[in-house]
């Protein structure tokens, strides 16, 4: 009798791997696996992992609920719009989500941001109707909450994907990047100095605003981003107080989408009229046209519209 391409269970001490085409958005389960490795590089529109112990999953992006029950000290690195975890205890999650994710009845969770990429992942997201720069992984409910000690904490920021992942011969590791912006979240600042600044940058597709972000990101440490729709310049007029034509906004505002997003500089040596600078000029050259890199110590006023405008 054939397998079940769909439904993984009692696997111990192997590696699984559904490659591209293998699942197609239908729903994949695993259950009672132990001390194995399971790559979905495919998308779903929903998975659940119950009874699983020291394993560690990548799974591709899941359109609906990625949901796990009873897991002990398992990694997972998952893309999904809804996150579930009840019972389980021990366990890393490095994870892009679309909502809030959500604990019950679990201890000893830890959340960090989806790291790694795989030939066709930005098609399957698209594919399960996800958006990379909607990721709010780090906005974590906890249903049943320990008054005393805390039942989830945040990975440190500099946690990799682990070997067997990251080694993995059908390339999901890092070699072409993270698809998913690498985010600080609601983890506190490295310092009280610290400062969140804003950009707000413009761009005609997906690919154009990773590849930016990608050259950016050894100056700027990104905290949270928003995507907003081409604005109205009535919109721009209302909330900013400026119109079309003013050296402040470029006019390719009008007639793309934006990123808001806030951020503070990685090296805070350098003095943040050069380091902004330096942004303007690494986006300049790729041909994009940013709308102001605000800080509060320099424009206090366009700081607040901006954080005002895209929620950040």
């Amino acid at each position: 009798m054939a397998s079940n391409p769909y439904l993984v269970t009692g696997l111990g001490g192997g590696t699984l791997v559904r490659c591209q085409g293998s699942l197609a958005g239908k729903q994949f389960l695993v259950r009672k696996c132990l001390e194995s490795v399971i790559c979905i590089c495919d998308h779903t529109c929903c998975t659940t992992v119950d009874d699983c112990t020291n394993c560690k999953f990548f799974v591709g992006p899941v359109e609906g609920s990625f949901f796990i029950r009873n897991c002990k000290d398992c990694i997972f690195v998952v893309a999904c719009q809804q996150f579930r975890a009840k019972g389980c205890q021990g366990c890393s999650v490095m994870l892009f989500c679309e909502t809030s994710p959500s604990l019950e009845d679990s201890l000893g969770m830890q959340f960090g941001c989806f790291r790694g990429s795989y030939p066709g992942i930005l098609e399957h997201f698209s594919a399960a109707n996800m958006d990379v720069f909607k990721n709010d992984w780090s906005s974590v409910n906890d249903f049943t909450p320990n008054k005393t000690v805390p039942n989830w904490s945040f990975l440190h920021p500099n946690v990799g994907l682990p070997v067997e992942l990251s080694a993995f011969p059908d390339p999901i590791g890092q070699q072409g990047g993270n698809i998913v912006p690498l985010s600080w979240g609601k983890r506190p600042l490295p310092h009280e100095e610290i400062m969140k600044n804003l950009l707000v940058v413009p761009f005609s597709n997906t690919n154009d605003a990773l590849h930016s972000l990608h050259e950016l990101e050894a100056i700027i440490t990104i905290i949270t981003m928003k995507k907003k729709p081409s604005f109205s310049k009535s919109m721009i007029s209302r909330t900013l107080s400026v119109t079309e034509g003013t050296q402040m906004i470029p006019s390719e505002l009008f007639g793309s989408d934006t990123l808001g997003i806030a951020f503070y500089f990685s090296d805070t040596t350098i003095p943040e009229a050069e380091s902004i600078l330096t942004v303007t000029n690494i986006l300049s050259r790729l041909g994009v046209a940013p709308f102001g890199v605000s800080s509060p110590r320099l424009d206090l006023e366009l700081h607040r519209k901006l954080s005002s405008l895209y929620c950040i």
